[in-house]
């Protein structure tokens, strides 16, 4: 784990690779969870890619500055991290608020972003009602409140088995997510998380929305993953839980080894 300070905050992140020559992929977590979420997949990714992972300010290792947040704050936080690791033309894949932060660096940043993988999001999340009262059900009991209602969201039946270690792993990190780190997430007094609505086809990135056929938070809408989209990335709704490879890293792979 490394850690930069960005505009006074510091961020732990790390980055992991079998070459650094490989494409470069940001993969940004959700709210209440930190990089340890994707401690499973990091290594067959890092075969293909140089992987960036990292702590959202408010969560994990990083600090909380100054809560509430914006959606803005995290996409501050993100580029100035790549700007930090001089890393440019980059796959994002932001999970659930990460992809909010996903497609608002897209919009602020576009030099930053060679393409977006949108898991489990939308260009906005639930509603100013919804988030009032899971914020008022934290502040007056603790986030054990809402851990229950949480854990369905995130994992399926069968996974939340009280005989299942890893599922009580991810209870702790719930639980052990700062408060103000997660109450001032850019949801705040009613300000429903949520990125400017753009339009992708006017960039040059594509995309891929997924999310697995038992995500709760944001199932994929064939007719509007992005508002204002008009062609140029692809759906993706996985039986179990959401993959995804890049053909564009393939062929970069394929041209190192001289094979095409």
């Amino acid at each position: 784990m490394q850690f930069v300070r960005i505009e006074g905050v510091t961020i732990a992140y790390d980055v992991i690779t079998a070459d650094p020559a490989n494409p470069v992929l940001v993969l940004v977590n959700s709210l209440g969870t930190d990089a340890r979420i994707w401690h499973l997949v990091v290594p067959k990714l890092a075969e293909d890619f140089t992987v960036v992972t990292y702590d959202k300010r408010g969560h994990g290792l990083s600090d909380l500055g100054n809560p509430p947040y914006r959606i803005e704050d995290h996409v501050a936080d993100l580029a100035g991290l790549l700007d930090h690791l001089e890393f440019s033309d980059a796959i994002i894949c932001g999970l659930s608020v990460g992809g909010l932060v996903a497609q608002g660096l897209y919009a602020q940043r576009p030099d930053l972003v060679r393409a977006l993988v949108l898991a489990d999001t939308a260009h906005k999340i639930g509603t100013v009602e919804m988030w009032d009262k899971r914020i008022a059900a934290i502040e007056d009991a603790g986030i054990a409140a809402i851990v229950d209602d949480i854990m369905a969201r995130w994992f399926t039946a069968p996974f939340r088995s009280p005989e299942n270690a890893a599922y009580g792993a991810y209870c702790n990190m719930l639980l052990r997510q700062p408060v103000s780190g997660y109450t001032g997430c850019g949801f705040h007094q009613g300000g429903a998380g949520h990125c400017r609505p753009y339009s992708v086809h006017r960039r040059r990135a594509g995309w891929i929305d997924a999310a697995g056929s038992g995500a709760v938070a944001c199932q994929p809408d064939p007719g509007r993953p992005v508002r204002g989209h008009r062609g140029g990335g692809a759906h993706s709704l996985r039986r179990s839980a959401c993959r995804f490879r890049c053909r564009r890293a393939q062929l970069h792979r394929q041209r190192r080894q001289g094979l095409k």
